[in-house]
Formats: structure tokens, sequence, C-alpha cells
């Protein structure tokens, strides 16, 4: 939440400075509450993963020559 040039805490609303994080569910959050079950953070990371997975280049060995 901002505030002008204020930001605040998503779950205490306390002012926050220089120390913040920025959830990827787009909250910015204090030290206290940036942990997923510290704010019911709703952003999926494990369809997030699997894409990151199908996106990957298949692997293939290639085949060594016979001496």
């Amino acid at each position: 939440m901002v505030e002008g040039n204020i930001q605040k805490c998503a779950v205490c609303n306390k002012r926050l400075g220089f120390i913040y994080t920025t959830c990827k569910c787009q909250k910015v959050l204090c030290p206290l509450h940036k942990g997923l079950s510290d704010h019911q953070c709703m952003y999926d990371y494990k369809i997030e993963q699997i894409q990151k997975l199908k996106d990957m280049p298949l692997l293939t060995p290639t085949k060594l020559k016979k001496i």
C-alpha cells in the first residue's frame, strides 16, 4: 500500500523505511510478515515452477564414436 511517498505494510499497516519486501503477489511487507503464511499469499509458486520446467529445452545425450 502506497500513500504518497510513505510505504506501509499490507498486513499491519506499519510505516516502512528502507527495509521492506515486495512479494510476487505485489504486496509491500515488513520483515515480520514477509513469509508466505504470514500474509496469506495467493501467488501459486507451483504453477510457476512447472512452467519453468516446460520452457527448458530437452537435453539429449550425444553418442560416442567407437574406436
